[in-house]
């Protein structure tokens, strides 16, 4: 996949080679983001409503303030029209912010769809729950596999 378009918040459109998120936000420092990726059928995000519910759900779960799904809609609509490809992958992604400060990030990607997608979608995926095997291992439940949320 290639990234063809790039929005941030309080930015606008950026080059995609320009570095977006600071080293100290906590993305990179704890893992604290949240994320929602959506397929773009003919220039238009499939299920986008549905999606920014669900990123505001991921959100609240991880204590980060969701972010407006206005400014969403907004950042969606740059990238999508600065990347002019109808058929893309939609990212947004919001980070918890640097280090110290109250200040969440949200970065949006437009993505070309990687070579192939349609026909492996075709075959489809196996998949196997981990958690279904952890009785199997010394010390390890189902229960003590489960990491609780804030």
């Amino acid at each position: 996949m290639t990234l063809l378009a790039l929005a941030v918040a309080g930015r606008g459109l950026v080059d995609p080679d320009e570095p977006v998120v600071h080293a100290d936000d906590e993305a990179f420092i704890r893992g604290r983001a949240a994320f929602e990726t959506l397929r773009v059928y003919g220039g238009v995000p499939f299920r986008l409503e549905s999606h920014l519910v669900r990123l505001a759900a991921s959100c609240e779960r991880i204590g980060v303030e969701p972010p407006d799904p206005e400014d969403c809609r907004a950042l969606a609509s740059l990238a999508l029209g600065a990347a002019a490809e109808p058929e893309a992958a939609l990212r947004f992604y919001r980070t918890a912010g640097r280090e110290q400060a109250s200040a969440p990030g949200l970065v949006v990607l437009v993505n070309s769809l990687p070579h192939g997608l349609e026909e492996r979608r075709a075959q489809g995926s196996r998949l196997v729950s981990l958690l279904a095997c952890a009785p199997r291992f010394p010390g390890c439940s189902a229960a003590s596999s489960r990491r609780a949320t804030p």
